[in-house]
């Protein structure tokens, strides 16, 4: 039976909501097998990453992989990692989300991609939510959505680009 720990409560830091972080003892997850190298989304994070010089481009396939394992618009999780550390400019401890307050840490990036993804999905104030409204738990300052709106049309315009 596979066991998580939850760091942390909601908490209001600087106006933003922390969110908990469930997290698997070790960093023993492989990320869901990637199969098509030549899905588009995969290049437009990866150019939306580098027009920042944000290093989170190598870790593209990964949203994808992600997004895709866990039913999220594939355009959420690199929105959310570019308007909380800058695409992991201003990451610590592999958090590109800047979750439980940039207080968690994982055992690598792609852990922490897969841990938010996880809690995005399952969590029961996330789950079954459309984006507006994830968002508006993830961080209910007025502006948050739109900012993260903002992103996931500069990544693409049209979420029927999901392949």
């Amino acid at each position: 039976m596979r066991k998580f720990f939850s760091q942390g409560m909601i908490a209001f830091a600087a106006g933003i909501v922390c969110a908990p972080v469930t997290n698997s003892p070790a960093d023993n997850h492989v990320p869901p097998s990637y199969t098509s190298p030549t899905d588009s989304r995969v290049h437009l994070i990866r150019n939306f990453f580098l027009s920042y010089a944000a290093p989170a481009a190598e870790y593209a396939a990964v949203f994808i992989a992600e997004a895709d394992h866990h039913s999220l618009d594939w355009r959420l999780l690199p929105s959310l990692a570019m308007a909380e550390t800058s695409g992991g400019k201003g990451r610590t401890q592999n958090n590109l989300f800047g979750w439980d307050c940039g207080k968690a840490s994982f055992p690598s990036i792609s852990q922490g991609i897969h841990t938010v993804a996880q809690n995005l999905a399952e969590m029961p104030r996330y789950r079954s939510k459309a984006v507006p409204e994830i968002l508006k738990t993830y961080n209910p300052k007025p502006d948050y959505a739109g900012k993260i709106m903002s992103w996931m049309r500069k990544i693409a315009p049209s979420a029927t680009l999901a392949d």
